[in-house]
């Protein structure tokens, strides 16, 4: 029955970032130009998910497809709070000294402690607990300035939230992934947890991207 819900909450998860990245590349010329990195960050998503349902549609191991969204996803989500935090010494002090250092790290975790055929809960906890302070460190520093009811404002504090939910959930389940590895209900609970987590996040994206496409676009033009 587990099994069941988590395959639901997977599809319909898959199902909103498809639409998401159709909403946000359909409509990206009148999107602001910082919030790029987030069409790319749903471009990797999608190209990850593709490979990893047709891997696993062909019993073969979709974990490399892991590995590699683990350093896109720092990578983009870096580069995207770097664009909406521009003042933040976090992000302009050493900045790509910091970027390539930490993408050498997620490397080498796949080249030397979990080769790309296994689980790489190390490097995938490293760059959630990283998303995690950047997504902090925005709700303490973000200002909106005179105007509040800007719907840029409202999404990205609506998505950065759903970073905070998303995140600080998962990042629990692939801290202590392998202590439940041999435990099956608790472990097919725990992705199930994950997946429910997932979902939440990709709505939040999807209604936030539609509001921005659709709701008010006078306010691009």
């Amino acid at each position: 029955m587990m099994r069941i819900i988590f395959l639901g909450l997977s599809w319909f998860s898959f199902l909103c970032l498809i639409l998401s990245f159709f909403i946000y590349w359909l409509n990206s010329k009148k999107l602001p130009q910082q919030l790029r990195p987030i069409g790319y960050i749903l471009l990797l998503g999608l190209i990850v998910e593709i490979i990893s349902r047709l891997l696993w549609f062909n019993k073969l191991n979709n974990l490399p497809a892991l590995h590699f969204y683990t350093l896109g996803e720092f990578i983009f989500f870096t580069l995207l709070y770097r664009e909406i935090l521009p003042d933040i010494k976090l992000f302009s002090k050493n900045f790509s000294t910091a970027l390539f250092s930490v993408s050498g790290l997620i490397i080498l975790n796949t080249l030397i402690l979990q080769p790309i055929l296994e689980f790489n809960s190390y490097s995938k906890s490293l760059v959630q607990f990283i998303i995690i302070i950047y997504s902090i460190i925005f709700f303490f520093t973000y200002r909106e300035g005179k105007d509040l009811d800007n719907p840029i404002h409202k999404f990205l504090k609506s998505f950065n939230s759903g970073v905070l939910i998303y995140y600080c959930g998962s990042l629990f389940i692939f801290m202590f992934s392998n202590f439940f590895l041999f435990d099956t209900k608790n472990y097919t609970g725990l992705w199930t947890v994950n997946a429910l987590l997932n979902l939440i996040f990709q709505l939040i994206i999807l209604i936030g991207l539609w509001r921005l496409a659709y709701w008010r676009p006078r306010l691009y033009h």
